[in-house]
């Protein structure tokens, strides 16, 4: 199925992350804004993505978005009150104007 503009229905914000060291030798992780965009979700389980990352048995939401140049890991989604962590990011197999995030729910096992 091809993806088309009129089917981006969800808004979401992407986050990146930003360690911040501590006068302690630490760090704390800062999530900053990226941007703001429009989405379609959806789901899937027990796919070759799982695979690939190492999960087993886990539920991913993918999110369908237009192509962003340089996006890169860690990323975080915030949708519907609901932070994500991303895992993945490919392009999109059908339109190369798209890519897919694959994301876990946050404290999802």
């Amino acid at each position: 199925m091809t993806v088309h503009y009129s089917e981006m229905k969800q808004r979401i914000t992407l986050y990146t992350q930003e360690k911040i060291q501590d006068e302690y030798g630490g760090y704390k992780i800062n999530w900053n804004e990226l941007i703001s965009v429009w989405s379609k979700k959806s789901f899937i389980k027990d796919c070759y993505a799982q695979k690939k990352c190492g999960i087993k048995k886990d539920l991913f939401t993918v999110f369908t978005i237009r192509n962003i140049d340089d996006l890169c890991l860690p990323l975080m989604i915030k949708c519907e009150a609901k932070i994500h962590i991303v895992k993945k990011i490919e392009s999109h197999n059908k339109n190369k104007d798209f890519i897919s995030i694959f994301c876990q729910l946050e404290g999802g096992k």
